[in-house]
């Protein structure tokens, strides 16, 4: 661009001082040929009075016998086509020779046909409206010609017109009157201003300069005030509702309609356009632009068209403080003028182009590395949302991750202290929505940007929790979107609002490209949280496991060999028919029986045989733990959420999950929590006592309880909703008195635990001893058989067990109060009984041969641990 910048102002120059035609005919065949690079070249003027065209250049060419263009050609022989080779007002014509059937309309102005491949272009010389002639240049190779060569040559012909007219000017005089030779000087005045500003604004690069240097060549021939350019803005070519005005004092640019009763009116015509603003504005009122001028003292503007760069209409519009008309030399030197900004824009349409790329790329640039290390989604919403208002006055935005299927859309990226994100429904981050609601499933189908204007979508979707919040309380006009993608994967969405819409429709190719890092960040939070959610799901897996490991190893402890039960009388019959029936199901259980009669261990067996026997079966006895602790160790806590929280906690019900919760001695659970169990049995779902996330589980419960579950609701001490919902399948248990068929098997397999457990080998039992056992009534049932039996193992000496500590057993008396008069006692209760009453016999002595721990057939360090442990003092040693 800089080489042909300087041809020319080279070619200029050398136009500059040609005086006589000779002299033109010189440059034409040296520095001209030079620097366009064509093989031959001719001017035709025309005379009227001769009515011939001739040849003003001769160009001598030592392989041809004749020239190649004729020294001249009568003008009636020639057709009005072949006179004006342009057509209508065309500024050239180019003729490509293909099969030399193109040189019809040219052809009597040669002595021979140009040879195939090559082009002559014509452009034509007038001067003012008349024609005065045409200029021929022949190029061997067409396919050198490109649209920027034509348009340089466009430009070199304006300035060899303006010499043509002034050469002919000097050597024909066609009046002889003073007027005349006035008009003709002031025209010759004018024709070098414009070879002048021709070269001047050669390199000019913005409108304001290009207009300075307009003003400062032709003001005093033309006797305007000030002047403006308007062009028309690209993002409107359908339509053409948006002008751009350039001034050359003041705003720099300004916005109008076209259909403005001015422009409008003017850009359909060639010549310069007058307007009375003073008469007009007594008529219809004016627009603004044009008010603006008539309040600066302007009177009348000429608006003349010219075509920019783009091939757009253009329009120069200049303004006057005088009604004086226009001369005809004025109203020429304005139309001169519009042909040659039609070339000048050229340049500043590229360097405004240029500039524009440029500030584009540093923006894109100071995006990305303003995004490119925040990793909190607070902090990036915001350095977004700042970006994408300083870029487009874009007034909010909305990044969404999309379903598999893109049926349905997640809000992923939003500032937080927007309008809309106070709505319920952005609130819970993972709420979906589904697009096809005519909206995003437009944008969704598009490949660009979708707008939307406000007031249609209030209408439309009045009750939607975008628009109805943001439309309301703010003056936002248009919304927008776009399919954010990486290649062709589509990563989400970008929607947006904004009270300038037209600014995101000027910048859109910005935009999209600020969608396209945006893409990448999308898939990388994507990406990230995908991440994340594993991580938190391998740590919950972990520490559940954990957890569960902990609870089996304390199970081990407690539950060896108690998974069996005892038993072939027609209760324990009934029993396991009942499990055999719901086990398979994930109905709620409610096992029913009195203290000791094995509750737990049915519901085992239902465990065990269910399809979840491979998972937990997570034991809680709400009878066990103090009200305050229940809710979590039921449903589990945050760290901090009371005191001595100091880390968080799986529940019970978590700990369950996919597996079973036995929840022992449900009647003593507070009433309190009897609704928040009831919610996790009916909905599946709990909260950690200070956490606000709502948990999902999938937990088989089976409940236990010895209480009179119907009295308790009547009395009000159980809710009869929860009582309803564990109450699906009943299990009742006989108690042991009703089972005496049962007792020998069970006494048998206690023998033989706890004698293996002390380490002794004891066979068998009397027969009056198993009659007593039988006698017996067991108000604790199972448990205090157990007991019983373990005490009379530990007190046992050789193969046989005689005796059993019981009370006399009296089988004529069946009232329940007898049963219940007598406390039941734990196993540790018994075991510290036992060891004191031993070490009373023994004197207190532990050691040695008549030592307790000799009698009780367990180490002394063992019975030391014991005595410990159970907080035996010495003075209940004695006797």
């Amino acid at each position: 661009m800089k080489e042909s910048e300087d041809i020319l102002k080279k070619i200029s120059a050398d136009l500059l001082s040609v005086k006589q035609i000779t002299h033109l005919a010189d440059i034409f065949n040296t520095s001209l040929k030079a620097a366009l690079s064509y093989c031959e070249g001719a001017i035709f003027s025309l005379d009227c009075h001769d009515n011939m065209l001739y040849n003003l250049i001769q160009m001598p060419n030592p392989f041809r016998e004749s020239p190649f263009f004729l020294q001249h050609v009568l003008l009636k022989s020639l057709s009005t086509d072949e006179v004006l080779l342009t057509e209508g007002n065309e500024d050239f014509a180019e003729f490509r020779i293909r099969d030399g059937l193109q040189t019809w309309r040219f052809g009597k102005y040669l002595s021979s046909i140009p040879p195939v491949g090559s082009a002559i272009v014509v452009f034509p010389m007038r001067q003012g409206n008349d024609f005065i002639g045409n200029l021929f240049l022949l190029f061997t190779d067409a396919s050198s010609l490109g649209d920027y060569d034509i348009k340089m040559l466009m430009l070199i012909s304006v300035s060899i017109n303006l010499v043509l007219i002034d050469v002919l000017a000097r050597e024909k005089v066609l009046l002889s009157d003073n007027l005349f030779q006035e008009r003709l000087h002031e025209r010759m005045a004018q024709l070098e201003a414009l070879a002048l500003l021709g070269n001047a604004i050669a390199s000019v690069r913005s409108f304001e300069k290009l207009l300075e240097i307009i003003d400062r060549y032709t003001i005093k021939f033309i006797g305007f005030r000030n002047t403006m350019f308007v062009t028309l803005n690209d993002n409107h070519p359908a339509d053409k509702l948006v002008s751009e005005m350039h001034f050359v004092n003041g705003d720099a640019m300004a916005r109008n309609k076209i259909d403005d009763g001015f422009v409008d009116r003017m850009l359909p015509g060639e010549g310069p356009v007058i307007y009375n603003i003073e008469e007009l504005a007594k008529t219809s009122p004016l627009p603004g632009y044009m008010k603006a001028v008539s309040d600066a003292g302007i009177v009348k503007v000429a608006m003349v068209r010219f075509s920019d760069a783009k091939d757009a209409p253009g329009v120069w519009l200049l303004a006057f403080d005088h009604n004086r008309p226009l001369s005809p030399n004025a109203m020429q030197m304005v139309k001169d003028v519009a042909k040659m900004i039609t070339s000048a824009t050229q340049n500043v349409f590229t360097s405004l182009e240029y500039e524009r790329r440029e500030l584009e790329k540093n923006r894109l640039i100071q995006f990305s590395n303003s995004i490119a290390s925040i990793r909190n989604k607070a902090n990036l919403a915001r350095t977004v949302k700042d970006h994408l208002h300083d870029l487009f006055e874009i007034d909010d935005f909305l990044l969404w991750s999309l379903s598999e299927d893109h049926s349905f859309r997640f809000p992923v990226l939003f500032d937080d202290e927007s309008i809309f994100a106070s709505h319920p429904a952005f609130k819970a981050r993972t709420t979906e929505f589904r697009n096809h609601d005519g909206i995003y499933n437009v944008i969704l189908a598009g490949t660009g940007v979708s707008y939307f204007d406000a007031c249609d979508l209030e209408k439309a979707y009045s009750e939607h929790p975008y628009f109805a919040e943001v439309i309301e309380t703010s003056d936002i006009r248009a919304m927008g979107g776009s399919v954010l993608r990486i290649g062709e994967e589509v990563i989400g969405l970008l929607t947006f609002s904004s009270h300038r819409i037209q600014l995101v429709k000027e910048r859109e190719e910005l935009y999209l490209s600020i969608c396209s890092q945006l893409a990448i960040v999308a898939s990388n939070m994507l990406a990230t949280d995908k991440i994340s959610a594993q991580l938190a799901e391998i740590s919950k897996l972990k520490e559940r496991l954990e957890d569960e490991k902990i609870y089996l190893q304390e199970e081990l402890k407690t539950s060896a060999n108690n998974s069996d039960m005892i038993g072939s009388s027609q209760g324990i019959k009934t029993i396991h028919k009942l499990v055999e029936q719901v086990a398979y199901t994930d109905s709620t259980v409610l096992i029913l029986g009195e203290t000791g009669t094995g509750k737990e261990l049915v519901a085992r067996s239902v465990h065990n045989n269910s399809p979840r026997k491979s998972k937990l079966m997570v034991k809680v006895n709400c009878a066990a733990l103090p009200a305050t602790l229940i809710e979590s160790e039921l449903f589990g806590h945050e760290k901090g959420s009371f005191t001595g929280a100091s880390e968080r906690r799986l529940g019970k019900f978590e700990l369950a999950n996919h597996g079973t919760l036995f929840l022992d001695e449900i009647g003593e659970l507070p009433l309190d929590l009897q609704g928040k169990l009831l919610r996790a049995i009916q909905e599946k779902e709990i909260e950690r006592v200070g956490g606000k996330a709502v948990i999902k589980v999938d937990v088989r419960v089976i409940a236990a309880t010895n209480r009179n579950l119907e009295k308790e609701v009547a009395s009000g001490k159980f809710r009869s909703d929860l009582y309803y919902r564990i109450n699906i399948f009943p299990i009742r248990i006989p108690p042991l008195r009703d089972r005496i068929s049962d007792i020998p098997l069970l006494a048998s397999h206690f023998i033989s635990k706890y004698a293996a457990k002390v380490g002794k080998e004891i066979r068998s039992m009397n027969t009056s001893t198993l009659r007593e056992l039988q006698r017996y009534n067991w108000p604790g049932n199972i448990r205090e058989l157990e007991h019983t039996i373990e005490r009379s193992v530990l007190l046992t000496k050789g193969d046989t067990l005689k005796t059993f500590d019981i009370p006399v057993a009296n089988s004529d008396r069946n009232d329940e109060s007898m049963y219940l008069e007598k406390k039941i006692k734990t196993i540790d209760e018994n075991e510290r009984e036992h060891i004191v009453r031993i070490l009373k016999m023994c004197h207190g002595r532990v050691n040695g041969h008549n030592g307790a721990a000799i009698l009780l057939g367990i180490p002394p360090s063992t019975l030391n641990s014991k005595m410990k442990r159970l907080d035996i003092r010495k003075r209940e040693m004695r006797p």
